[in-house]
């Protein structure tokens, strides 16, 4: 898809929207997951972003929530 911007719009500077930014590098994002009391750290790689959600969440049907995010 072809944009005029790809930056992020619930970011100040211009950072580029990507998964991992919107995942847990994003303000607005970490602010959601602490509301929903998931804490993300540092992560720079997804799959351990993903497993860390899946420890915290501890369900049967966590693949089904990570679809529906």
């Amino acid at each position: 898809m072809f944009l005029q911007d790809y930056n992020c719009v619930h970011c100040v500077s211009s950072t580029e929207e990507t998964l991992l930014h919107l995942l847990v590098d994003c303000p607005f994002a970490l602010a959601c997951w602490n509301t929903l009391n998931l804490f993300i750290s540092a992560h720079t790689d997804f799959l351990q972003v993903i497993v860390s959600l899946k420890d915290q969440i501890r369900l049967p049907f966590f693949m089904e929530i990570v679809i529906t995010m």
